[in-house]
């Protein structure tokens, strides 16, 4: 969103390029999407056909990069870059429409476990209480990864309103791993942290910092990295943000 409303002086190219590389990784999102077979039921037989769609589409879109790439690299603008001022209004008008847009496109977490009187946080709240207490008796060593809902299900309220997750990154490694593990959790957090600040200046911040980020800030009240497919494109985003500096373009 920021990239389309001030392009040339976020990632430094024109519009009709920004546009293009939107279309591009909308596309093959939908493509894997079909290819891998959508919400098809976990026992069904996938077959060979899928596999080799999958790799036939890796492949092509490996062989066109090299033809993608010099259009792009000589598309660069020389633009002065955006000020503060103006980049926190964008940011906060891009982020107040994408509330919006899923406020008003879903509806709650789980009505069925979760009943209105739960409040904004949807039960969060005592989850984190029973993650708190569970991580507090053993601080050390913790009850072993994977093993959180075993850890908190004595603590967790009943009428069947459990769950496997704590619904916070540092909150669920401190009760699977203990101190080891939630260090680490905010060392992931601090590093992130880090290259989104040595990326300053460059446009690879815009295109990748807002993902990267994001996806640390969800799982602080979500589960997002229980999920393969967001968690690998995380570790792509930050791949790609690690060796910007500031001023670099």
């Amino acid at each position: 969103g920021l990239a389309l409303v001030v392009p040339e002086r976020t990632v430094r190219v024109g519009r009709l390029v920004v546009v293009g590389a939107a279309g591009l990784l909308a596309v093959a999102g939908v493509a894997f999407h079909e290819l891998m077979g959508g919400w098809v039921s976990r026992y069904a037989d996938p077959g060979a056909g899928r596999a080799v769609s999958c790799a036939a589409t890796v492949i092509a879109l490996g062989a066109a990069w090299p033809l993608i790439r010099p259009r792009l690299s000589n598309s660069l603008l020389l633009a002065r870059a955006l000020s503060p001022r103006k980049a926190a209004a964008a940011g906060v008008a891009v982020l107040a429409l994408a509330v919006a847009a899923g406020l008003l496109s879903s509806g709650a977490l789980s009505a069925r476990r979760f009943e209105s009187h739960q409040g904004f946080t949807h039960g969060r709240t005592w989850m984190w209480s029973a993650a708190y207490h569970a991580a507090i008796d053993r601080p050390l060593y913790g009850y072993g990864a994977g093993a959180f809902f075993e850890a908190t299900r004595a603590r967790q309220p009943g009428q069947g309103r459990l769950t496997r997750f704590a619904h916070n990154l540092p909150l669920e490694l401190a009760v699977e791993t203990g101190i080891a593990g939630l260090l680490l959790g905010l060392a992931l957090c601090a590093a992130t942290g880090r290259s989104l600040w040595r990326a300053r200046g460059s446009p690879v911040r815009w295109l990748l910092g807002p993902a990267v980020a994001a996806f640390l800030l969800s799982n602080l009240v979500d589960w997002s990295w229980h999920l393969a497919g967001v968690g690998a494109l995380f570790a792509l985003g930050l791949g790609g943000l690690s060796p910007a500096r500031s001023l670099r373009p």
